[in-house]
């Protein structure tokens, strides 16, 4: 049989459709992640999630039936590529690696008009990189919330 063979065992079945399924999401998610998948799967969008998945599979596409060369060799290259996504991050937390991983292919000409836009707008209004709201001095705290004045009353 191919390496898609289906052998009558509950795992013989079970493994090669999740393999199957697994491996066409992947590739639907090279060209477009929806944003209802992608706030499910935030581990995959790193580096150290993909390589964590690509591991998984490399490593399950090694028990799955089929003929042992063909397994050994979808193995082996899935293992690399697993392992270059780990080695990606790593070099991403040392800081030698400025960037992480771009969006997908249909994803990237919209997030390309997005960082335009916001790189038009004035100073005022462009968004903080922290995420958060930007930090106020203490005279703008103290003119927000007045200090409670507390009456001498006896």
């Amino acid at each position: 049989g191919g390496f898609a063979s289906f052998a009558g065992t509950f795992t013989g079945i079970i493994i090669p459709v999740y393999q199957c399924l697994f491996g066409i999401l992947i590739v639907i998610m090279v060209f477009h992640v929806p944003e209802s998948l992608g706030a499910v799967i935030l581990f995959y969008m790193n580096f150290l999630g993909r390589g964590l998945t690509f591991l998984f599979l490399g490593c399950l596409s090694l028990v799955g039936p089929g003929p042992y060369e063909l397994k050994l060799a979808v193995a082996v290259i899935t293992l690399i590529v697993a392992f270059l996504y780990i080695i990606l991050w790593v070099l991403q937390k040392l800081n030698v690696l400025p960037c992480g991983l771009p969006p997908p292919f249909l994803q990237s000409d919209q997030e390309q008009s997005d960082n335009d836009t916001a790189s038009n707008k004035p100073n005022n209004e462009t968004e903080n990189d922290a995420g958060g709201a930007a930090p106020t001095t203490p005279n703008d705290a103290d003119a927000e919330n007045p200090a409670p004045q507390e009456d001498n009353v006896r």
